[in-house]
């Protein structure tokens, strides 16, 4: 009888006391504990490290579009395990990984989404998303941003600071969570999209949920106390 090899295990039960338990698609699988063994050095460097690793795992093919069918329903030991490109629409699977990862190699990290109301050359309008990941490092919060620029550019960045200090749009919404499924429920596009409407007809309320998550996160220690203060007064 051939045994199946334990790093392909995708998916990992969490116990009830693991922190594990607040994510779907950025659990520690034996394939990203694996691969987290050889990933060395300062807080900084095992951030950077990871980033490229993203990079090599989940390229972007500007043939392949938007991909929406798979966004946000990716996990990270699926990326680890088998290199994958994929369209514009990228920042969601990349930060799943580098989320992951840098949990498993011992740096505290959480997602960072932003919402940003838009219109539309048509007229229309409705709410663009960027996933980010900021991560806590040299007692300071940072913030890992992936980019995709036309026509072969593919890069990250890391930025002193949360993402208050960062983003562009003062106008927009920072919500956070352990990962993507964590923030209203959102495992693929039609859920993405029920979320959106959610924001159009009451924005206040899910900011206070954003709000009492981030506090729950804080108490489980998964958001260090010391960067929710840094968030905070950003």
């Amino acid at each position: 009888m051939r045994l199946k090899n334990p790093l392909f295990k995708l998916k990992v039960k969490a116990s009830k006391t693991s922190l594990e338990r607040f994510r779907r698609t950025a659990r520690m699988a034996p394939a990203i504990a694996k691969r987290a063994e050889s990933i060395k050095g300062p807080a900084l460097s095992r951030a950077t490290k990871i980033a490229n690793i993203v990079l090599e795992r989940i390229p972007i093919d500007w043939g392949l579009c938007g991909g929406k069918e798979r966004l946000f329903k990716r996990n990270s030991a699926s990326a680890i395990l088998k290199k994958k490109p994929i369209g514009f629409l990228h920042c969601a699977e990349r930060c799943n990984l580098a989320l992951s990862l840098l949990n498993a190699s011992g740096v505290r990290s959480w997602l960072a989404r932003e919402m940003i109301f838009v219109t539309d050359e048509a007229g229309k309008q409705k709410w663009h998303f960027h996933d980010y990941v900021e991560f806590f490092a040299n007692d300071e919060v940072h913030t890992l941003a992936f980019h995709a620029l036309r026509p072969v550019i593919d890069t990250y960045a890391i930025f002193d600071g949360p993402m208050e200090k960062i983003r562009g749009n003062k106008n927009s919404y920072i919500f956070r969570g352990a990962d993507s499924q964590q923030i209203g429920g959102v495992g693929s596009w039609r859920e993405y999209e029920a979320f959106g409407r959610k924001m159009r007809q009451n924005p206040k309320n899910e900011v206070a949920k954003n709000e009492r998550r981030m506090e729950l996160l804080v108490a489980e220690g998964l958001i260090p106390r010391e960067a929710y203060e840094q968030i905070l007064f950003s």
